[in-house]
């Protein structure tokens, strides 16, 4: 299952820079979804991006969700979550 179709560097570039936070040795990426300012934790070992945390931003829009069970996140019983697609993720450049 691949994360998304397909992606291109904005004005042919080949590279682009993306600021982040290093908190106890693990990588923050400061990011938005559907416009909405949020944080997340990079892990190239999921398939998958989960949201956690979400309580104080209720202002968050996500679109196409359904509800679905996880397994494998420290405990023995599934917890409920939420499945979406169709979002929009962006990230906004410091400086030029």
């Amino acid at each position: 299952m691949n994360g998304q179709s397909g992606f291109q560097f904005e004005n042919n570039k080949d590279k682009i820079a993306i600021p982040f936070q290093l908190i106890n040795n693990l990588v923050f990426i400061p990011l938005e979804v559907n416009g909405v300012p949020l944080n997340f934790l990079l892990d190239s070992g999921v398939d998958e991006t989960i949201l956690l945390s979400l309580d104080d931003k209720e202002e968050v829009s996500l679109h196409s969700v359904k509800k679905i069970k996880l397994k494998g996140l420290g405990s023995n019983e599934p917890i409920e979550g939420l499945k979406s697609s169709n979002n929009i993720l962006s990230y906004k450049r410091i400086g030029r």
